[in-house]
Parts: C-alpha cells; structure tokens; sequence
C-alpha cells in the first residue's frame, strides 16, 4: 500500500522497515519506532492549548507518527504490548473478566480520522487504513540527523519528514483517562519526502475567484514603478588553470645543404 502524498516506493517502505523494525532500546528501554512519517510537527516550539483543552494543561512539544504499511506485528507485539502492561498497573478497575480494558482511551487512530478536518477539508499526508499515534513531552527533544549531527535549522523537520521516535507510555487522568506516547526527547530525521503543511493546499482559482480588476489597471504602477535589479554577479571564484601544457616550439625548416643549394 503506498502512502498518500508520498514520492517514497513501496520497495523502498518495505526496505526501510525491515532494515529498522519497531524495537525496544537495549540500553535504555525505550521503544524506538520503525521510520515513521511526521504531520503537526512541534518540536522547536511547543504547541499551545487548544479551545476544549484542561484549564491546567501545559503547552506541550509533540508530533503526530504515521506508520508506514507492514509494521502492524511490530505495532501489536510491542507498542500495544507496552500500553497494555501500562493500563494493567495503572487502571486495574478497569479490565473485565475477559482480560480486556475497558473505559480507557487508545492511543492508536486510524489515519483516516485524521485526514478530514471537522470542516471536511483535506489533511494531506495521512493514509486510510494504516495506524498513527500523538507522541507529547513537556522538555524539548533533541532532533539529529542519521550521522549523529544535530539539528537547529528548523526548516530540516516538517510535516511529511521520516523521522525514527524514542517513546515511551505513560498513564494519564482526566475525564477521560486512558496510557499515551511520550517522546523521549529524542529525534531522528531519517528521509526527506514530499512536504505536507497539514491542509491540502487550496486552489487559487477557488481562492480568488470573483476579485475583480480593472483591465486597464497597470500592476508595475501600482508598486512604484520600481525596475527590476540588475541579477547579481557570480558568486563563485574566478576559474585558476591547474595544468597548462607547454607550448610547442615553433616549426623552423633546416638550412639547405651545399648539395640541395646547388640542385
């Protein structure tokens, strides 16, 4: 299945995914995602509380991760996993005689619910039918590229980046009350892809359309006029010749002999 508003091949979904299954962190215990694609990125700045949100919630660094196709037995054997021991020691009252939870929130979502706004306009960059989680923290992550070298140009992460997560799961009260993804305030950029910007991008024609423009309007006018700047000179160096063969000497015929003077 090959992910919506994506250049990246299914050969090259499959390849990053086998090559980087979701795992746990030897060293630390962490789980660290298989490359996921990251939508509402904030990580250089924290988002803010929203309309609806707890009077006492913090603003909070976090990011939406879309799984690619084929991590599912990754996503159930590990990540559910982990939210399950979770809501086992958190919320006891709360499992049935079945085994099952109850009354406790997922923080699994279908990519689907994500890809209309409540208006129903399109957010790209989400994929019906494969799994995202919200992964949140309250310090700010450290976002480094696959040599280890860190990342200040915020310009490097967006919505539509791969990126590989640390988690973790953490329980959480309120009215409603449920175990969510923490990101372990580390971030790996793994592959640039198409950007998304959340919401589709609108049709100018739709935009504009009805603005109306006196056709004898001069547009250069209306601006002052002001002529174009000359384009800059070339910022490169001026050419240096390396190796400059040397010139050949110029051809001078011999002197004629006595002999060939006298014929």
């Amino acid at each position: 299945m090959p992910m919506m508003h994506s250049r990246m091949t299914d050969e090259w979904l499959a390849a990053v995914v086998r090559g980087n299954p979701i795992r746990i962190a030897e060293k630390t215990g962490n789980i660290i995602t298989c490359p996921v694609r990251l939508q509402y990125v904030n990580v250089f700045k924290p988002a803010q509380a929203q309309e609806g949100d707890s009077p006492d919630k913090k603003p909070s660094y976090n990011v939406v991760a879309c799984f690619p196709p084929g991590v599912e037995a990754g996503i159930q054997n590990i990540m559910q996993a982990a939210i399950h021991a979770e809501e086992r020691k958190s919320f006891p009252n709360n499992f049935g005689p079945d085994g099952r939870s109850f009354g406790l929130k997922s923080p699994f979502r279908d990519q689907r619910e994500k890809s209309r706004t409540r208006e129903g306009k399109e957010v790209k960059g989400f994929t019906p039918g494969l799994m995202c989680i919200t992964a949140s923290t309250l310090v700010k992550p450290s976002v480094i590229d696959v040599a280890w070298n860190p990342i200040v140009d915020e310009s490097r992460l967006y919505a539509g980046v791969w990126a590989i997560l640390a988690l973790n799961v953490y329980p959480y009260k309120n009215k409603i009350s449920g175990v969510n993804f923490g990101l372990q305030q580390n971030i790996m950029i793994f592959a640039d892809d198409e950007k998304t910007g959340g919401r589709a991008a609108s049709n100018p024609k739709d935009d504009f359309d009805g603005v109306q423009i006196d056709q004898a309007y001069n547009p250069a006018a209306g601006f002052g006029n002001t002529p174009a700047a000359a384009p800059p000179g070339s910022i490169m160096p001026p050419a240096q010749v390396v190796y400059q063969p040397p010139a050949a000497p110029a051809w001078t015929p011999p002197a004629p002999t006595a002999e060939e003077s006298f014929w």
